[in-house]
């Protein structure tokens, strides 16, 4: 009987846990530079203290661990000259942060007041040098091209935003929404000459939205049946208890 009830909570409890993924997806879906999370569920065997052997009522214990998708999203156009889209898999611009460098695909690109190259929330990108991208005072037209590079005013500017990818993507930390640490487990940002970026437009996961919505339904459905089957083992427990007592 414990056995079931543990089975019962255990998927309770993953089915929360994928709840809560999918509606933040769900929530992101217009987010620039936004990639969804996927939950990786895992049965496992939790020994008994002091033994070596998985306690029968603990078998179907669940892990879960997190991880982020790292394909492309859909590259949406706005017409505007400093939006920036990668298209390619597993790419990352790298941005200053007050915590050190981080990596993001979001490219709504600011020009601070101070000409520093921003992204919402204040982060710098990099160029090719690792340097903040500073423009000039006095430049009174920002342009990205598809190459990276940026133009002043019509011109070459010769600064081109840095553009890296990772052996493996996957071991990238988020932070927040479109933020991303990377552990050595990452392996050493690699430098991409020729990026795929596409200029006038962003990267959203719109067109995810109705998977996301899908799942969160069927989450919320399948939480509502175990909550039903642990209700119902409770049931049987306490009408075992009361025949025992003979009440």
């Amino acid at each position: 009987m414990a056995s079931g009830i543990w089975a019962a909570a255990s998927g309770a409890v993953s089915q929360v846990a994928l709840l809560d993924t999918a509606a933040n997806n769900l929530a992101n879906v217009d987010t620039n530079g936004f990639q969804p999370d996927r939950l990786v569920f895992r049965r496992v065997l939790q020994s008994a203290h002091g033994g070596g052997e998985a306690h029968p009522s603990l078998e179907y214990s669940v892990g879960r661990t997190s991880a982020h998708e790292t394909r492309a999203g859909r590259a949406v156009p706005t017409g505007r000259d400093l939006d920036l889209a990668l298209t390619g898999d597993g790419q990352y611009f790298p941005v200053q942060t007050a915590d050190g460098v981080r990596y993001t695909r979001a490219g709504s690109l600011q020009i601070a007041p101070d000409g520093a190259l921003t992204m919402q929330g204040g982060a710098t990108y990099l160029n090719q040098n690792h340097r903040p991208i500073i423009v000039p005072l006095g430049v009174g037209h920002v342009k990205v091209e598809n190459t990276g590079e940026l133009s002043y005013d019509g011109r070459p500017s010769g600064e081109r935003i840095a553009v890296v990818q990772f052996h493996n993507p996957g071991a990238l930390v988020k932070e927040g929404n479109v933020l991303l640490a990377a552990p050595p487990a990452a392996g050493p940002p690699l430098r991409v000459d020729v990026p795929y970026l596409q200029t006038g437009a962003l990267e959203k996961g719109s067109d995810q939205a109705m998977k996301h919505m899908s799942t969160v339904v069927q989450a919320s459905r399948d939480f509502e049946v175990l909550s039903q089957v642990i209700q119902a083992f409770r049931d049987v427990e306490k009408s075992a208890a009361r025949d025992i007592s003979g009440s």
